[in-house]
């Protein structure tokens, strides 16, 4: 598609909240691509204010964790129904950049709450679910879940 029509296509998107979309194939832990049902279209989605492991990264932990995030979107996300709210399209990465629920449930706040995502903190501020993603990621920090193992609190208010 072309950038004409992806800039209509996000402004009829961002007029409402909760369109819904089935998951047609999931990329990575961040991105996946939707059927979006009431405008018959295939899109990219990028999941906003999170930073996921990446597979392609030169940590052997990292590369594992990005391996659990993938499964993990794919058997909560995969072929099934979810809503989202679009924020922007991001024309470099081809894809639309926003929230993405199943039952209700933000999936960023999933992946935040198992130790498989960090809030990216400039994209997270701009969310309405800032304060959401901070509380989930400071849950996995407590209890040391996955990117979180060696989490040392007294160490980062030290170097902060």
């Amino acid at each position: 598609a072309d950038a004409a029509s992806m800039r209509t296509l996000l402004t009829l998107l961002q007029r409402g909240t909760g369109h819904a979309a089935i998951c047609e194939w999931v990329v990575n832990a961040a991105r996946v691509k939707l059927f979006l049902t009431q405008q018959h279209c295939l899109v990219m989605f990028a999941i906003a204010g999170i930073r996921t492991p990446r597979h392609d990264s030169q940590d052997e932990h990292e590369r594992a964790l990005s391996d659990k995030a993938l499964r993990v979107m794919r058997d909560k996300v995969f072929q099934r129904d979810v809503t989202v709210d679009v924020h922007m399209y991001q024309q470099r990465s081809g894809a639309f950049l926003g929230d993405l629920f199943v039952n209700r449930k933000n999936i960023a706040t999933v992946l935040l709450e198992q130790g498989l995502a960090r809030v990216h903190e400039v994209a997270a501020r701009e969310s309405t679910h800032a304060a959401e993603f901070e509380a989930a990621e400071r849950r996995a920090k407590a209890a040391k879940k996955n990117w979180w193992r060696d989490y040392d609190e007294a160490a980062e208010r030290a170097a902060a």
